[in-house]
């Protein structure tokens, strides 16, 4: 598929060809073209081609070790697909955390930072009031490793640690994958004591996870509440219940590959660092996790009117304490006993969290954010989120939107 070139070239200045091969299974991934053609539009009229099924309704375009062009970005490649574009002269620029098998040189790639992914997920359960945890790992997995470690990091820095069921499920037939995984699942579920966080290596792990809890007659999510990452609507949303998610930074992994890509190709004797790692900066929470297992149940009853709260105006403690029938100085001291902060403090929190991830997620204006969260005006909504952040709100979308092209 030929997608439009951003400017009119010169017949005397032939654009690169570059070729895009994203995989029809990472569906999450599919973010990354957006943000490639943003890059190309601001800087490098490049003719695009991709290996797309577009049912023979245009000429089928094949991304493999004959491809001719100058450039290639490509999730994932084998090594002999890799050595014959090196051969001929071909950059290549690699979106997945999984080099290709046996490969011995190192490969330019661009991708999400794993350790952060886990280090996410482990806050996202510990806010929770959780005090055990389990994960799920693919040790043959380079992305899963990275991923559990900075689960089991984060939460032995507060004491804590999780129990890891490990799986090589690449070695698994494919016809026999789905019920391996699901057994297995189900042996180990039942040695662990409810309340737990569990986190899984993908959405589909977290998938299969919810799916042997409910087997086994674990709820989802007041028994086991499930995190996954990649938050990809072919899976988050489909869940019962719907499913809480590290967001896939696909955007800026598209912009930031582009531009990795165009300076290879401007400069054929530079070789670039092996990785690009990208800051990842939300978690996506669905109803898979919206549990609180503080021993005070005071404590959840107040972070669950406040995530069910739409922000239309600024919530105040007494609004709280009316809402839950109990009076306003024990509100405060129960909630501080249990959590070790103010109610004002989670209230506060809660309403940032919306308006990021309006300022993330959307092309919604500052003042409107602020009318849609409870503000007065803009200036208001901007003096709030610089004391919580240090930044202004323009400046955290933009950070938060282009990760480390700044």
């Amino acid at each position: 598929m030929i997608l439009p070139m951003a400017k009119t070239i010169s017949p005397s200045e032939p654009p690169f060809s570059v070729g895009v091969r994203i995989p029809p299974w990472t569906t999450f991934a599919r973010g990354v073209y957006p943000g490639l053609m943003a890059y190309i539009q601001q800087h490098s009229p490049w003719r695009i081609e991709t290996s797309e099924n577009t049912t023979q309704e245009i000429p089928p375009v094949t991304i493999d070790e004959h491809w001719q062009g100058d450039g290639l970005i490509v999730f994932r490649c084998t090594r002999q697909e890799y050595h014959a574009w090196k051969r001929r002269g071909i950059r290549v620029v690699h979106i997945s955390s999984e080099a290709p098998p046996g490969l011995r040189s190192p490969i330019a790639s661009v991708g999400m930072d794993n350790d952060t992914v886990g280090r996410l997920a482990a806050e996202h359960l510990l806010g929770r009031g959780l005090s055990r945890f389990a994960c799920w790992s693919d040790p043959t997995r380079r992305y899963s490793r990275e991923r559990i470690d900075g689960f089991r990091s984060r939460l032995q820095e507060t004491g804590y640690d999780a129990q890891v069921i490990a799986k090589s499920i690449s070695k698994i037939p494919m016809a026999q994958r789905w019920k391996s995984i699901e057994e297995k699942l189900c042996r180990f579920l039942p040695d662990l004591e409810p309340p737990l966080g569990f986190f899984a290596k993908d959405d589909i792990s977290a998938i299969s996870v919810i799916r042997a809890c409910q087997l086994i007659g674990l709820r989802v999510p007041e028994d086991v509440a499930v995190i996954g990452c990649n938050n990809d609507p072919a899976f988050v949303y489909t869940s019962t219940p719907s499913l809480t998610s590290v967001a896939y930074p696909a955007y800026e992994i598209g912009w930031n590959a582009a531009a990795l890509l165009n300076q290879m190709l401007s400069r054929p004797d530079w070789t670039p660092d092996e990785r690009t790692l990208l800051p990842v900066t939300q978690v996506v929470e669905r109803q898979s996790t919206m549990v609180y297992g503080y021993e005070d149940p005071l404590v959840s009853q107040v972070w669950l009117f406040l995530k069910q709260n739409p922000q239309r105006h600024a919530v105040s403690v007494r609004e709280v304490a009316t809402h839950l029938a109990i009076a306003e100085p024990t509100l405060r001291r129960r909630f501080r006993e249990a959590t070790g902060r103010s109610v004002k403090s989670a209230i506060d929190e809660t309403r940032l969290r919306r308006v990021q991830q309006l300022l993330q997620t959307s092309e919604t204006p500052i003042k409107h954010i602020a009318f849609q969260c409870g503000f007065q005006a803009s200036e208001d909504l901007s003096r709030f989120f610089r004391r919580q952040t240090g930044h202004t709100p323009t400046q955290w979308r933009a950070k938060a939107r282009e990760g480390s092209r700044w």
